[in-house]
């Protein structure tokens, strides 16, 4: 294994890259670039994730129980910390980008589609109870229903109105953490999932920079066709609960140039890729896809390179020195 610089196209510009480079061959449709002596090229991206101003430990797609990270290797849980072990040589490269998730931002944004669902919900009972209402003889019951119902209501959204204030608390330390990084590491290319749902959520990011925005189906509510005036990267979120849209799925041509493949459920979970799923997605996609979610080790690395993966999140991997610089 060696490392090399090479500069290629990609989403917002033409930028100088560090990939690792492994000695096997490519296969499969859709294959990704080589080297004039015919190696294949897998660019490594550390992933970071936020949470309440601090970088924690996904395991299992599971948010609620993520910690902060304190490991041998990365003993801060500080972002400007992580960073700093990050291209000193803690992971491959060094790398000149990395992908940040800010959790609180992504919870929130989810939030959003079940105050949607609730709406409805809502509305439909407000329904079906002035329908009933004309019904006098379970009129008292009603009344004393909607006494409890009230109440209940009252309470629950009392308890809401302070998770959102916590959430938005927590997401506020994310983003000085991110602007802290952008500061600090100028260079440093950052692909940003912050929940994005709407085409107007990103309308403040100027194209071509060193910050591109992550689109997840995770808590995407507008058509993706409303974003192709603009410069982002597609992820596909597979997630048991939700998975990505059907449609989207068999529509590659409305994808952006990079997509990325997140099984959530694998991230921090040491099981590997999900080979099986990255085959069909890579033979639709003839940009640049990257894998997300079960990098365990140099060997996954070359199974993903020989279903012509372009590149992979690694953050478990590496934060246990699995994936480190050589030399």
């Amino acid at each position: 294994m060696h490392r090399r610089h090479t500069i290629c196209a990609a989403a917002g510009g033409v930028f100088k890259q560090n990939y690792l480079h492994l000695r096997y061959s490519l296969s499969g449709p859709g294959g990704g670039r080589t080297t004039r002596t015919g190696q294949t090229i897998l660019k490594i991206i550390p992933a970071i994730d936020l949470k309440d101003g601090c970088v924690v430990h996904a395991r299992g797609g599971d948010r609620r129980r993520y910690r902060p990270l304190e490991l041998p290797l990365f003993p801060s849980a500080q972002p400007l910390d992580v960073i700093a072990r990050l291209l000193d040589g803690a992971a491959p490269g060094p790398p000149d980008t990395v992908y940040v998730a800010d959790l609180d931002a992504i919870a929130a944004a989810g939030k959003h589609d079940g105050d949607d669902d609730k709406t409805r919900a809502d509305a439909n009972g407000e329904n079906r109870a002035a329908d009933d209402s004309n019904n006098r003889d379970n009129a008292e019951s009603k009344s004393h229903t909607a006494d409890g119902n009230n109440r209940a209501d009252a309470g629950g959204n009392n308890h809401a109105d302070d998770d959102d204030k916590t959430r938005a608390a927590a997401s506020a330390k994310n983003r000085a953490a991110i602007a802290g990084i952008r500061s600090r590491f100028p260079a440093l290319r950052v692909w940003l999932d912050s929940g994005v749902r709407r085409r107007r959520d990103i309308a403040g990011v100027p194209p071509g920079g060193q910050l591109l925005p992550v689109v997840g189906t995770e808590t995407l509510a507008d058509d993706l066709s409303l974003f192709n005036d603009t410069d982002y990267i597609l992820s596909l979120d597979f997630d048991a609960k939700r998975p990505p849209d059907g449609g989207l799925l068999r529509r590659p041509q409305a994808w952006p140039h990079t997509v990325i493949a997140l099984m959530l459920a694998r991230v921090g979970a040491q099981c590997g890729p999900d080979i099986a799923r990255l085959k069909p997605l890579r033979a639709r996609h003839r940009g640049r896809l990257i894998a997300g979610g079960g990098v365990r080790d140099e060997r996954d690395l070359r199974e993903l390179q020989a279903c012509g993966v372009d590149g992979a999140l690694a953050a478990t991997a590496i934060y246990h020195g699995r994936l480190r610089r050589a030399g």
